[in-house]
């Protein structure tokens, strides 16, 4: 059970994460805007009609929060395209600089995400470590519903022998349980430097599922395979400071490769995906386990957050903004007619849209719905199984 505030200490670390990953972000938009002498309105961390309060201002910049804190923006001045083109006559505007200095302002807020990310990820690695799995076969994890537990497993055991064969990694446990057939397995484990023996029933996967290689990442090839439920320790593996900034770049290099599997496989997307309902109850399960994994996910968003708004969604992320700008640029300069910007800005509004509603549909499918539909499931067949002698 839960302590009495542990959700409400969740809510606040979560809230906190995202004032700063949306600071970080806004915060390279408004740099260089003030860079290339752009008059910068208002610095926002969160959306809503009216302000709850301005708690700086700096010259013409008035720094408020607003009332929805999933989010943050820049108003620059002049930045609304009007249907005369007079946007561009406009002192100190966005759109009265070139479009190359535009282009520039645009990528200076995911290029700061991005560089937020790898400022907490370096020298988390360096002094606390990077999170890698744990070769041994440890048990880092038994979930309250799996076969494994319900036969005494628990975290910290450490596996010595699966039937008739011994195990000294968590790659071998695997490899010697996925084609065990559902039928109970003698399981000799260790706890506490005694030895004990119980029998396990493995649960075989209903649909294929992603195998883990010698690493303990999972990877591209699937298949049906039996489970005693354990999932694999992680240890935390201290970096030099060289290493540690090696590490930490190659996140963005596997969030873009990532990224463009998932859109070549569009299937997946919908176990891949998930919003702020995800996010939040993956800050619980950090939460859980200590203050590093909170860091870790906090630099691991920043960076997704830098990555993902340059997509070339119209008119809408930062990508799409830019590739106008590129697109003006291609063009001498010349402004993209008012009547094609607008019909960029519907498309662009429209795909977020959809995205919106497909992100949140799958947040209460995964929380609400298929959580309980599994448990009516599981009481349902529990009882079909129950005979009269068990009576």
């Amino acid at each position: 059970m839960e302590p009495l505030l542990f959700w409400p200490l969740v809510a606040v670390i979560f809230l906190l994460m995202v004032t700063v990953l949306v600071a970080a972000h806004e915060y390279g938009h408004y740099l260089f805007a003030r860079l290339f002498k752009m008059e910068v309105e208002e610095f926002s961390i969160g959306f809503g009609h009216k302000p709850l309060f301005t708690f700086h201002r700096k010259g013409d910049t008035a720094f408020t929060v607003r009332p929805w804190p999933l989010g943050g923006f820049v108003r620059i001045k002049g930045m609304v395209p009007q249907p005369d083109g007079s946007e561009t006559q406009v002192e100190g505007g966005f759109y009265s600089k070139p479009p190359g200095h535009r282009f520039w302002v645009l990528l200076a807020g995911p290029l700061f995400s991005v560089i937020a990310g790898l400022l907490v990820l370096i020298p988390l690695y360096a002094i606390v470590g990077e999170p890698k799995f744990a070769t041994m076969a440890v048990a880092g994890e038994v979930p309250a519903e799996t076969p494994a537990y319900g036969a005494g497993l628990r975290a910290g055991d450490t596996i010595v022998s699966v039937g008739e064969k011994e195990v000294s990694t968590f790659y071998e446990l695997i490899l010697v349980v996925q084609d065990l057939p559902e039928r109970p397995v003698d399981v000799e484990f260790e706890r506490a430097g005694k030895r004990q023996k119980v029998s396990i029933t493995p649960i075989r996967d209903k649909n294929p599922m992603p195998i883990r290689g010698p690493d303990l990442k999972f990877k591209e090839e699937k298949k049906i395979q039996s489970r005693l439920g354990i999932i694999p320790a992680i240890v935390n593996v201290r970096l030099p400071i060289h290493k540690a900034a090696i590490a930490a770049l190659k996140e963005p290099v596997k969030m873009v490769t990532g990224l463009y599997a998932l859109f070549q496989k569009p299937k997946e997307i919908k176990e891949q995906v998930g919003g702020p309902l995800a996010i939040f109850y993956a800050t619980a399960e950090v939460a859980r386990t200590g203050m590093d994994k909170v860091f870790y996910l906090t630099g691991l968003l920043s960076i997704w957050l830098g990555i993902f708004n340059l997509l070339p969604v119209p008119l809408v992320f930062d990508g799409g903004h830019m590739a106008v700008a590129l697109t003006e640029m291609l063009r001498g300069g010349r402004r993209i007619s008012f009547r094609m910007q607008s019909w960029l800005a519907g498309v662009g509004i429209t795909l977020v849209a959809i995205l919106i509603v497909g992100v949140m549909a799958v947040d209460i499918n995964r929380f609400f719905i298929e959580p309980f539909t599994s448990k009516k499931q599981e009481t349902t067949s529990a009882k079909a199984l129950e005979s009269p002698v068990q009576k």
